[in-house]
């Protein structure tokens, strides 16, 4: 058995790992913002919006948009990916409620643009990621990012 043809390094491995593991996090964010936007925009359109806006709902979900972020920081070494997953879409749900109260003041196409260019590019970084095989987490990448959006 001969070992010396291993051409990657470690720091080669851990690059790649950690550009296959950053493009997956962009995915999952383009995901959630998604689902965000769409929730927003459903209830908005829906019977739902007077029943949030007007009555201590709104401070439900307020307390649920802090403290479930709070929750899975806390358990996340503890959960099982699958309830991190449900918790994640959880989340992004309740965000998509307590937002749609934008829809009054903003008109919806220029909110669903919005969300939807900001969950493009999160996609497209991740897919950038993935082919590139660069390394997203530098600041840099959110700058490009940035400027890409614009």
């Amino acid at each position: 058995m001969e070992y010396g043809n291993n051409s990657m390094t470690v720091a080669q491995v851990r690059q790649e790992a950690s550009t296959v593991f950053l493009a997956k996090v962009f995915n999952w964010m383009a995901v959630g913002l998604g689902l965000t936007g769409i929730t927003a925009f459903v209830t908005a359109q829906s019977a739902l919006a007077p029943l949030i806006m007007g009555t201590p709902l709104i401070f439900v979900l307020m307390i649920a948009a802090i403290g479930l972020p709070i929750y899975l920081q806390v358990r996340i070494n503890k959960l099982e990916a699958g309830r991190a997953t449900g918790f994640f879409v959880a989340y992004s749900v309740v965000m998509g409620l307590f937002l749609s109260s934008i829809f009054l003041m903003y008109t919806a196409t220029s909110i669903a643009a919005t969300f939807f260019i900001t969950s493009g590019m999160f996609g497209a970084m991740a897919v950038y990621g993935l082919v590139t095989k660069r390394d997203l987490s530098g600041m840099g990448s959110f700058m490009f990012m940035g400027l890409i959006g614009i």
